[in-house]
C-alpha cells in the first residue's frame, strides 16, 4: 500500500491554528504514548532557515489524534509536517502533511 501525504488548505502568514494528525487502526486499548510522540517540520520549497519555529507550544494527544499548533512565518514556503507517534503496543505510527504558508487576500469591506 503506497501512502500519500495529505495536503492542507494554506495557513496565512498572519494566523496560528492547530494542526491534527488522525492514527486510525489502532487497536483495542492501544494507546499514542504521548511523551515520545515527535513532530518534524522540514521545508519543501521556498526559504525558511529555522523551519521547526513554526511549531507553538508542546502538541497534545487525545485518543487517536496528535493536535500541534502551528504559526504561519515566511510566505510562499511549503512545509513538510510528520508526526510519529510510539504505541502501548510497541508500533511506530506515522502521520504526514504538506502545508503552504501564503499572505491570503484580505476581503475589502464594502
Amino acid at each position: 500500500m503506497k501512502r500519500r501525504s495529505e495536503t492542507l488548505p494554506a495557513l496565512d502568514v498572519d494566523e496560528i491554528d492547530d494542526i491534527p494528525f488522525t492514527f486510525n487502526g489502532l487497536a483495542v486499548g492501544e494507546t499514542i504514548v504521548s511523551a515520545s510522540v515527535e513532530i518534524e517540520v522540514q521545508v519543501r520549497e521556498g526559504v525558511h532557515a529555522t523551519p521547526n519555529d513554526i511549531k507553538l507550544g508542546a502538541h497534545q494527544t487525545t485518543g487517536n489524534v496528535v493536535v500541534q499548533r502551528f504559526q504561519g512565518q515566511v510566505v510562499d514556503v511549503l512545509y513538510g509536517l510528520k508526526c510519529k507517534a510510539p504505541t502501548s503496543a510497541g508500533r511506530l505510527l506515522v502521520a504526514d502533511a504538506l502545508m503552504w504558508v501564503r499572505n491570503q487576500p484580505r476581503a475589502t469591506p464594502s
